[in-house]
């Protein structure tokens, strides 16, 4: 089977869940936004990171492990035009170096880019936040990725931001 054929065939099994998952037009409206959704998201992906689009469904719909309609959407996939990409983590760390970054919550310096670890003078336990809880990094984050390593882990991440960014 060929690539394309595999993604039209991942395609329609996608399609296929998101309208089962609704009885009637709801579920034929769940498919068609999944489907347009996805197509759109595999285009710029795929244009961006130098990726062929079914080798990048593929490798997402590895480690999905929850409906279809709930993981395709802009939180878990957002347009690469807000998201800071590197080609490595060498790269991020080039550009980063100080390895310390603005908890959101606290404004403490962390070493953790996702749990702040920072102490303040007036507590003697760390501020403990996650970029990855209910509320983020509050809008003070910065979303990245790696494109050496998007196929093994396709994922885009929010951190707090380096204090480079920040500074």
């Amino acid at each position: 089977m060929s690539s394309s054929e595999e993604l039209q065939l991942t395609l329609n099994k996608l399609a296929d869940q998101a309208r089962n998952s609704w009885p009637g037009a709801v579920g034929e409206g769940r498919a068609n936004d999944l489907l347009m959704f996805i197509t759109k998201t595999l285009c710029e992906y795929s244009r961006i990171l130098g990726q062929s689009e079914p080798d990048i469904l593929m490798a997402i719909e590895a480690k999905r492990d929850y409906s279809a309609s709930n993981y395709y959407q802009e939180a878990n996939f957002p347009s690469l035009e807000s998201v800071v990409l590197f080609d490595d983590i060498e790269a991020f760390k080039k550009r980063y170096p100080s390895g310390k970054y603005r908890c959101p919550s606290c404004s403490g310096e962390s070493t953790n880019p996702y749990e702040c670890n920072a102490v303040s003078s007036t507590k003697k336990d760390p501020c403990n936040w996650k970029s990855y809880g209910l509320f983020g990094t509050l809008g003070k984050g910065l979303r990245v990725a790696l494109k050496n390593e998007f196929l093994s882990r396709p994922k885009i991440d929010e951190i707090f931001s380096p204090i480079e960014v920040v500074s």
